[in-house]
């Protein structure tokens, strides 16, 4: 995080310079000083809370800042959060109808650069990925948090991903 100057200030020297000159005696001055202490630890909690707002705030639904907040929080030494999106099939495009079924006579369309003696293989649905159906993106995780950070884990991640995205955790 940046220290942001506009944010800093210096209570001592406030305290110092706010006094009038003949009020500037060593103990009025400390006693003052004293006074300021509950605005100083105020102060601190302020800076805490600006400083984590401005980190959340520099989080978004991309992979790898997701996986940085993942690794940031629940494994900084091994960094070992991992998140795979699902491998587009490079197979041909069917269209379905309005009901999400197949129609009579579907339409398909090949890619240009297929081969036309390589057989045609329709995926309707993730049988090929590693991921389950109907899921955008798996995130790793390491095993041995699985038992006090899961739902924590869950948590985060519906908190920073889109909307209508989809995940699974994987713990390995």
């Amino acid at each position: 995080m940046q220290d942001r100057k506009y944010y800093h200030i210096d209570f001592d020297r406030l305290v110092e310079i706010l006094l009038p000159g003949f009020l500037r005696k060593p103990k009025l001055t400390a006693f003052m000083k004293v006074c300021v202490v509950p605005v100083k630890t105020l102060y601190q909690q302020f800076q805490t809370f600006s400083q984590q707002q401005e980190y959340e705030a520099g989080i978004t639904a991309q992979a790898g800042l997701i996986e940085k907040a993942l690794n940031d929080a629940f494994d900084p030494v091994s960094r070992r959060f991992q998140i795979v999106h699902e491998l587009l099939n490079d197979g041909p495009v069917m269209f379905l109808d309005a009901d999400n079924q197949v129609g009579q006579n579907p339409i398909i369309y090949l890619d240009a650069d297929a081969q036309s003696n390589a057989g045609m293989v329709m995926h309707l649905d993730s049988e090929s990925s590693e991921l389950p159906a109907g899921k955008d993106f798996r995130v790793y995780a390491p095993q041995n948090i699985k038992e006090q950070h899961e739902e924590a884990i869950h948590s985060m991640v519906r908190k920073y991903k889109f909307a209508s995205k989809t995940f699974d955790v994987k713990f390995r």
